[in-house]
């Protein structure tokens, strides 16, 4: 608790703008868990790499998440376009109850083993299985994974908030990943993602 408070606080000057947010503190557990009994710094340079890149997830405007969540959406639909529409209809097409899941990348959603295995597989995710969006193949393989349950019961928006929260601690990490794998081979990136990455390549 003690290093997990120093990290915090020094990338909260480290990174005055940004300071510090709700969540961050789950992204560095894991680090700290690893690396900060036998090296402190370098525990706290690897967090900060990762808030380099996940920073935008943490802005007031929102706008990191935002994209996250369109983009799971695209996916979603792309994938299972029968969930998407129960989705729409429901008014949760703004993938919403799926916030946490990717603010925080599943550190609440499995047991804390499991989500060391989970993000060595997607840090290390190639190209080939959605390198860099892996993450939202495993937020899509959750829901591949529970989608019966979800129009069998024909939750509401509401619902579908409450039984996310009730999902943590009851998956699989091995099953969900091979499962995004699964997905990420079968169906591939949607051209509409494929798109925006290639303009973001070309600024």
């Amino acid at each position: 608790l003690s290093q997990l408070f120093n990290i915090l606080l020094t990338h909260a000057f480290f990174n005055f703008d940004l300071g510090y947010c709700q969540g961050m503190s789950d992204l560095a557990a894991p680090i700290v868990y690893v690396l900060g009994a036998k090296d402190e710094a370098l525990a706290f340079w690897c967090f900060a790499a990762l808030m380099d890149v996940l920073e935008r997830n943490f802005r007031k405007d929102q706008s990191g998440m935002n994209e996250e969540l369109a983009r799971l959406a695209i996916i979603t639909k792309h994938i299972d376009g029968g969930l998407y529409e129960y989705l729409k209809q429901q008014q949760a097409d703004n993938f919403y109850f799926c916030y946490r899941w990717l603010l925080v990348r599943f550190k609440r959603e499995f047991p804390f083993e499991q989500v060391l295995y989970l993000w060595d597989v997607m840090w290390a995710a190639p190209g080939s299985v959605g390198g860099g969006l892996f993450h939202l193949y495993v937020a899509a393989a959750l829901l591949e994974l529970h989608r019966d349950v979800i129009l069998q019961y024909r939750l509401s928006a509401d619902e579908l908030f409450s039984y996310a929260s009730r999902m943590a601690m009851r998956n699989d990490a091995e099953l969900v990943i091979a499962k995004a794998e699964t997905l990420f081979k079968e169906f591939g990136l949607p051209a509409e993602i494929e798109l925006q990455l290639t303009q973001k390549r070309l600024i």
